[in-house]
């Protein structure tokens, strides 16, 4: 009777250790290596409350998170002080990830965070000829040249002693007027490839290209100039243009200009260019009308 318990107990303690070493087996074949696999962590930027639509991101309202590098798109923003500053493009709730294109929705930077305040930001469409060749970059400094067309006008007696004068378009009288209206102009961003962009890719830009490209230069302004550069835009649209900034153009200034005080300009009409300038004023010829019957 003793010799089989005893029997009883040994097979009982080698099941004990089959059932053990099998335990250890399983666990290594999947993976366990003796201990857990550590996931590889990223760091991206969450909303730490909800932020409303037009709101500029404070520091206060995001914070850096850890998640596995997988679950990391690739437009994720890594760190705070990457968005502190911006403007928010759409609605953010509180916990979401903070990508470009919520500040954006075009993959273009935004152009308002670093605006100075009380300036606005301007759109001015040109081409090869307006724009310097499109050679304008961000960062630049340009002044605006207008040229617009203006009707000779002759104030007649009203109908009434009492009525105001009448003004009274001469027809065929009529000339350009050139004037530098704003100075000084930051470029903020450029929409439309460069030409030294073109250089880069392509060795050289063709004549044709050249000839036809087209930029949108957005430019930093005060209000005021933003009227006189909209009223002077629109004039050139309504004059029959085929562009509304036909009639403008950027004019390229020298880095050291930053902070130069504006130069006062006279303008230039056709009589400044006779009488300043010595250019020939075209001649009157007389001409004989048959006699009328």
């Amino acid at each position: 009777m003793k010799r089989t318990n005893r029997l009883i107990l040994v097979v009982g303690v080698l099941l004990a250790v089959v059932a053990f070493v099998g335990i250890i087996f399983v666990f290594n074949s999947k993976g366990g290596g003796g201990g857990p696999t550590a996931t590889p962590m990223t760091s991206v930027v969450v909303a730490t409350q909800d932020i409303p639509l037009g709101d500029k991101i404070g520091e206060g309202q995001v914070a850096a998170l850890q998640i596995p590098v997988t679950d990391k798109k690739p437009d994720y923003f890594a760190q705070p002080g990457e968005v502190v500053g911006q403007v928010a493009r759409t609605d953010i709730t509180k916990g979401a990830y903070l990508s470009q294109t919520m500040f954006s929705g075009t993959g273009q930077t935004s152009v308002s965070k670093d605006l100075p305040t009380g300036m606005v930001a301007v759109a001015v469409r040109v081409d090869a000829v307006t724009g310097v060749g499109t050679l304008i970059l961000p960062g630049d400094r340009v002044d605006i040249v207008m040229t617009i067309k203006i009707k000779e006008t002759l104030l007649a007696p009203g109908a009434e002693p009492s009525a105001p004068p009448q003004s009274i378009d001469i027809p065929g009288l009529e000339g350009d007027s050139s004037k530098v209206i704003i100075q000084n102009a930051e470029v903020r961003a450029i929409l439309g490839a460069t030409a030294s962009t073109s250089v880069a890719t392509t060795g050289a830009p063709a004549l044709t290209d050249l000839a036809t490209a087209q930029q949108v230069v957005i430019l930093a302004m005060t209000p005021q100039q933003a009227e006189v550069l909209q009223f002077v835009q629109q004039d050139g649209l309504t004059m029959g243009s085929a562009l509304p900034a036909n009639n403008v153009t950027l004019v390229l200034r020298s880095p050291q200009d930053k902070d130069a005080p504006d130069v006062k300009t006279s303008g230039v009409v056709l009589k400044t260019l006779i009488t300043e300038y010595g250019v020939l004023p075209p001649q009157i010829l007389e001409a004989s009308l048959p006699p009328t019957k």
